[in-house]
């Protein structure tokens, strides 16, 4: 599959980080983009050694393996008057857009889903893949770790993952602020803001074997100042707005 041309059908946010993930992870032929989007094409064709196809229809038929990459509401006029080969394998994106009701658009029978967050391109990626393709999970091992579901409903809850975590920047910004009020300056306080997550992410996924919780309990302990600040979070019940928040996700996600 890597020896085969990627055509990209939305050339927009999420194509350019997926495009910059494969191309970092060592991904070395051809990427064709449709013109969608022309700053984000003509980026990705000048720095990642992508080239622009004349429209969709170039895309389609030039390419062995397809990525999809336009949102929920733009898929019937994206796919209008495109016609796909049987051999052709297409990863979509779209959240919400089940495999079944892809194929029953026209698309090929080999269609699969993966929904990489937006720091893929950084490096460290997750991509989470639905259903089981050897030959996908190949591809995008270059570029990260690929995470195979065999259940669609839980493949689709990965993208409440990476709303949450794409939250969490919200909360570093909060944090950044606070620090800089007190007198410090903004790269400093951002700087000692990432990182301390950095260094907290780093230390759990070194310990996998260890409860999150029990992390916590041994740095929490009775008398230290992140057990007083800890108490006070949870006696205000502030991880609930987060858990409602994916709830609220969550049932949106489902269909009617």
């Amino acid at each position: 599959m890597t020896e085969h041309t990627l055509g990209v059908l939305g050339t927009g946010h999420f194509a350019s980080y997926t495009i910059k993930a494969l191309r970092n992870g060592g991904y070395d032929g051809d990427i064709l983009l449709s013109p969608r989007n022309a700053a984000y094409a003509a980026a990705l064709a000048k720095h990642h050694r992508c080239t622009i196809a004349d429209d969709n229809a170039a895309v389609v038929e030039s390419a062995d393996t397809l990525l999809l990459s336009v949102r929920p509401n733009q898929l019937d006029s994206v796919l209008s008057g495109l016609h796909f080969r049987a051999d052709q394998t297409l990863i979509s994106s779209l959240a919400g857009v089940t495999v079944s009701a892809l194929r029953e658009k026209g698309l090929p029978e080999n269609t699969v889903r993966i929904m990489p967050s937006s720091f893929v391109e950084a490096g460290d990626a997750v991509f989470p893949l639905y259903p089981r393709h050897d030959a996908v999970e190949q591809f995008f091992t270059g570029a990260g770790r690929v995470v195979v579901f065999d259940d669609e409903a839980a493949f689709e809850q990965s993208v409440l993952v990476a709303c949450a975590y794409a939250w969490g920047y919200d909360l570093l910004a909060g944090l950044t602020d606070w620090f800089v009020s007190k007198g410090w300056p903004e790269d400093l306080a951002r700087d000692m803001v990432v990182r301390h997550l950095r260094g907290t992410t780093t230390y759990a996924l070194a310990h996998p074997d260890v409860p999150l919780s029990t992390i916590l309990d041994t740095i929490a302990t009775d008398g230290t100042f992140t057990k007083q600040g800890l108490d006070h979070l949870r006696d205000r019940d502030a991880l609930t707005p987060w858990t409602e928040a994916l709830d609220q996700l969550d049932a949106a996600l489902k269909p009617d």
